[in-house]
């Protein structure tokens, strides 16, 4: 099962630093994983991963992609590992909701 995390953010401070911090909005949704591609790369320290994903979820008003901005204030949190959603859109008439993330790993060379 995937968690749907969002984030409050602070309106007072600059929108180039969205500061907040991020609480559950969802904890179980039922959704349809599908692994696009993943890759890594050797970083002066570090071993860096990372997996393309696109996910495909039932609509829901709270995730829709056309009343806010769904990569800013969204991500997905599936087994302690957090998805940052950098594009979504509208399936069919209010179908699905279709979001691709992008989920990053550094762990010691």
């Amino acid at each position: 099962m995937t968690a749907i995390r969002t984030r409050r953010s602070i309106p007072q401070l600059s929108k180039a630093v969205w500061p907040g911090t991020w609480s559950t909005l969802v904890a179980r949704l039922p959704a349809a994983r599908t692994d696009i591609q993943g890759y890594e790369r050797v970083r002066v320290t570090h071993l860096a991963s990372a997996s393309d994903v696109r996910w495909e979820i039932n609509y829901r008003r709270d995730m829709d992609p056309e009343l806010l901005d769904v990569p800013k204030t969204r991500r997905l949190l599936v087994a302690d590992r957090v998805h940052d959603i950098v594009a979504a859109s509208i399936l069919g008439r209010k179908r699905g909701i279709e979001l691709w993330t992008i989920a990053s790993t550094q762990v010691p060379a």
